[in-house]
């Protein structure tokens, strides 16, 4: 059975950092890093704001992830897609517009009986 994917296929997830986003994601991970959540300790570090957590754009990346993958039936699939890796992350500062852009880059089958 063939995967309704292909090399090339992109998909794509746009959100605009607020400031409710970065409280939120510092509270529930616990990364109240000054450089998240301190206006004033940011600026003084020469930084022109507050930064966005990395991990919380890599969250809007696995949203495109997912999206690229959303027509596959993960109950009848010969396979399950992983994502393998993210790249080109750059600093955000509240306020800054997002565009994550995932696009299959390759298609390696490969058979995994580890559970975890």
């Amino acid at each position: 059975m063939a995967l309704p994917i292909a090399v090339g296929d992109t998909a794509t997830f746009r959100k605009t950092v607020g400031e409710t986003d970065v409280y939120l994601f510092a509270g529930i991970t616990g990364d109240l890093s000054p450089n998240h959540v301190d206006e004033e300790a940011t600026r003084a570090a020469g930084f022109s704001g507050r930064i966005a957590h990395g991990a919380l754009l890599v969250g809007y990346m696995s949203n495109a992830s997912t999206k690229i993958v959303a027509g596959i039936d993960h109950r009848t699939a010969p396979l399950i897609p992983v994502s393998l890796g993210y790249d080109r992350l750059r600093r955000a500062h509240r306020g800054l517009s997002c565009r994550s852009c995932t696009q299959l880059s390759s298609v390696r089958h490969q058979l995994n009986s580890q559970s975890f």
